[in-house]
């Protein structure tokens, strides 16, 4: 399985926490910045591919306020993951905060005969849990151990953020990589 790779339009990162997944909405794809969160449609498309590509509990409906909701969502988790790797303390603390005072975190197991589903939210609204989820993801990834292997890319344009599997690595995907080191050797 590929580290990352696109559907209709939408990068998949299997490999990365759902919050790290949800900054992917937002892509550089080598012309231009892909948003995901642009329209409601959009935003459905790419719940619908997280559904189908890693088995996600479907949100079949964003409305505009949902669709503000997740922009604004996303824009925390940057935040947040930005204070990380500036290891500032105390913007850490605030910012990780603000985003899980942002959503409602009351964890439910409902009781299915197949398997066993967390609502994170506890409503059984599925864009409210997994809201709450992608708060839980982020601090769980900003928290040691796992934050030492939080990285940004340092490929061109590149707006990604992505778990480190090795020391040498620089970028979240080969792509990047190929990209960054054209641009060196254009430099020459």
């Amino acid at each position: 399985m590929k580290a990352q790779y696109t559907v209709d339009g939408v990068l998949v990162r299997p490999f990365e926490p759902i919050s790290t997944q949800f900054l992917s909405s937002r892509f550089y794809d080598g012309r231009t910045i892909v948003d995901a969160l642009e329209t409601p449609e959009l935003a459905e498309q790419w719940f619908a591919v997280m559904t189908q590509e890693l088995s996600r509990p479907p949100v079949a409906h964003v409305d505009a306020g949902a669709l503000d909701a997740l922009r604004g969502l996303r824009d925390g988790v940057a935040t947040v993951y930005e204070h990380a790797l500036g290891n500032n303390r105390d913007q850490i603390a605030d910012s990780l905060n603000a985003l899980v005072g942002s959503v409602e975190i009351a964890p439910a197991i409902p009781k299915r005969k197949s398997q066993a589903l967390i609502d994170f939210a506890g409503r059984g609204n599925p864009l409210e849990s997994f809201m709450a989820e992608v708060a839980l993801s982020c601090a769980f990834t900003v928290s040691a151990p796992q934050v030492a292997q939080l990285e940004k890319c340092e490929g061109p344009n590149c707006v990604l953020y992505y778990t480190r599997m090795r020391d040498s690595q620089h970028w979240c995907s080969n792509t990047c990589g190929n990209r960054a080191r054209v641009a060196r050797h254009a430099r020459k």
